[in-house]
């Protein structure tokens, strides 16, 4: 996993553009978390596409902190606006600042924390390829993402 910053000039015009989008269009999609409550505003600037993809996040709310997930393929982060917090497997975690340049493996397991008194943070999320299917990473195992969403972690 690499991570680099983004210089504060590009980053601000770069940020500028992206939430002028945002604020001109209403989220491609609302994504729930298990409770049924939205999570994560997306924007799809380049969806389902054969190589990659392109989307931009807000972050809501924190992802579900009974596992941590992974993705179908390599993906780079870019934090636009905001904090946040990645946890890893063996409860490390690192926090996420505005110009953070993330790259991951698709078999990097990690959840986002956020502070919902805080400004809700913003990313643009790149993924490449699909390489695998993704999911989440239970005590008992990996579980499939369509799996994990109907019942948990639980049996």
């Amino acid at each position: 996993m690499t991570q680099v910053k983004i210089p504060r000039v590009i980053l601000a015009a770069f940020k500028r553009r992206v939430l002028e989008h945002m604020g001109e269009r209403p989220p491609t999609r609302i994504i729930e978390n298990a409770a049924g409550e939205p999570y994560l505003n997306r924007w799809e600037l380049l969806g389902n596409h054969p190589i990659f993809d392109i989307y931009l996040h807000q972050f809501l709310k924190s992802d579900d902190t009974q596992a941590l997930h992974d993705h179908p393929g390599v993906s780079v982060a870019i934090v636009l606006s905001g904090k946040y917090t990645e946890w890893f497997q063996a409860n490390r975690c690192k926090l996420r600042t505005e110009g953070d340049v993330i790259l991951r493996r698709a078999t990097t397991a990690h959840r986002i924390a956020i502070d919902e008194g805080e400004t809700q943070p913003v990313t643009v999320f790149l993924r490449g390829p699909k390489l695998r299917e993704w999911g989440f990473h239970c005590a008992s195992g990996w579980r499939h993402h369509r799996d994990f969403r109907a019942r948990g972690c639980e049996p």
